[in-house]
């Protein structure tokens, strides 16, 4: 049905829009905002959702994201989170808004009458310079110098057969490593390449750890080409259940359940699940029971059951579950430690929620900032000694006891422990509080153990890293600089 475009804008509230297809708006307008729907943004936590809405000097309503910039009208936002063209979000946008057909419009300019058959999935074409950069930061955990990141991973929870399989990088940041336009320079990071069937990157994400802003960032649209919304992992063995596919809501959750032998998918850019990203599940998982576990927010919580409706229209029918956790995969594989996978396996098989007391996010960000300020420094003897004094204060803060007694040279560490504890050791919840700190502190006992190795003694199986070091070589990336070596 052909409709003025002028018409169906000035009857379209933008913000109720947003919140029919962004989810709920989190706070009140002027000031309201919601998640991003650009595939390219990234994972989304949910808690300062990126965007707003605003009316320009015309009088039109217009939305942008303040993170990666994406924005547009009312129309923009229905062929982001839809997969339609211009004619087919403006005849959904018109008759949701009741206005009057035009008779007279062009041809191009008119909607089918039913759902249009969707193109394949684009398939991106590998890129250099992805896979250069993939390949350099993947040689970079397994040598000394990426000793922090790999502590890091490992407090996670997160094997080496798994990095390795994955391709797993660490990002030393621009300073130390050379890079081309238009990959991420925000600073030291983990690398999560998404692999094509041949196990060459075709984009990634980096993670950023300790970044004051920015959590995520992708590389540069021009880089990739079509944006990935699929990233399959790899498990370092058999699966345990190879008709299931656990649906996760990033690259980490993914790498968390193949720790446990799952299939597993990332969906990126989830923040609004649309057809067209459920399509493409469909296709590629067309016979396999798909298990959405999103994480155990509000707005991770809206999104699974969208993606689980979306899935079931889109051909998936009975074999789609939604998974209920608390927190994420990646806070219940900390949680759980070795029961995890027999855990996740059987909430997989049942297809149902699964309780489990994982540690609030906000916990984990900030003990993770203070790792970052204070161990992951270039004095190894400091590294260690601020390890141990953080550990000292969680347990102290565990049971009710003042930290250690404040020194000079502590100063600044001491003033971060004291806003921790002020932030997240005084609730009234005792029980809760406990859980937080009991897996803050062992994150930092991981990661400091994990750092206090001898090289020698860190690997159990030097063939792991050797076998990274030989693909870096084969793709003739000798010329990076770096100092790689077999062993950590």
């Amino acid at each position: 049905m052909p409709y003025e475009r002028d018409e169906v804008l000035a009857r379209t509230e933008l913000a109720e829009l947003c919140d029919e297809f962004l989810g709920p708006r989190k706070g009140r307008r002027p000031s309201a905002t919601w998640p991003c729907p650009s595939a390219g943004h990234g994972p989304q936590t949910g808690r300062t959702p990126p965007v707003g809405v605003f009316r320009t000097h015309y009088g039109e309503q217009r939305w942008r994201c303040h993170g990666c910039g994406a924005g547009g009208s009312a129309l923009d936002l229905v062929m982001q989170t839809q997969g339609l063209d211009f004619a087919g979000a403006l005849a959904v946008l018109g008759r949701r808004s009741g206005a009057a057909e035009r008779p007279g419009q062009r041809p191009d300019r008119l909607a089918s009458a039913g759902p249009r058959p969707r193109p394949p999935a684009p398939v991106p074409t590998p890129s250099p310079v992805i896979e250069d950069h993939v390949a350099a930061c993947e040689a970079f955990l397994w040598s000394p110098a990426g000793r922090p990141q790999h502590a890091w991973l490992a407090g996670r929870g997160m094997g080496d057969e798994v990095l390795v399989a994955n391709r797993v990088g660490a990002d030393p940041g621009p300073r130390r490593m050379a890079r081309a336009a238009g990959l991420p320079r925000g600073g030291m990071g983990i690398v999560l390449p998404v692999l094509d069937e041949a196990g060459r990157a075709t984009s990634f994400q980096t993670r950023y750890l300790g970044h004051p802003r920015r959590r995520y960032e992708n590389p540069a649209t021009a880089l990739v080409g079509a944006s990935p919304r699929l990233a399959e992992v790899r498990v370092a063995g058999p699966y345990v259940d190879p008709d299931a596919v656990v649906v996760c809501e990033g690259i980490l959750d993914a790498l968390s359940a193949a720790q446990a032998g799952q299939r597993a998918v990332a969906v990126l850019g989830v923040a609004a699940p649309n057809r067209a990203m459920a399509d493409q599940v469909v296709q590629r998982f067309p016979h396999e029971r798909l298990v959405v576990a999103f994480d155990g927010d509000p707005a991770g919580r809206s999104g699974a059951e969208r993606m689980a409706g979306l899935l079931a229209e889109a051909g998936a029918g009975d074999r789609v579950a939604v998974l209920e956790v608390s927190g994420d995969l990646n806070d219940w594989l900390r949680a759980s430690g070795e029961r995890f996978p027999a855990e996740l396996g059987a909430a997989v098989a049942a297809g149902g929620a699964w309780a489990v007391a994982c540690s609030s996010p906000a916990v984990g960000d900030a003990v993770e900032t203070i790792w970052y300020r204070h161990v992951l420094v270039d004095d190894p003897a400091l590294a260690r000694s601020n390890g141990a004094r953080i550990e000292s204060a969680l347990e102290a803060f565990s049971a009710g006891r003042p930290p250690p007694p404040a020194t000079t040279a502590t100063a600044g560490l001491d003033a971060d422990l004291g806003d921790f504890a002020y932030r997240f050791a005084l609730g009234d919840d005792r029980a809760a509080v406990a859980a937080d700190l009991d897996h803050a502190r062992q994150a930092v006992r991981a990661w400091t153990a994990e750092l206090g190795h001898d090289p020698p003694a860190v690997r159990t199986e030097p063939e792991i890293p050797a076998m990274a070091l030989a693909r870096v070589a084969a793709a003739g990336l000798e010329h990076a600089g770096l100092s790689l070596g077999v062993g950590r």
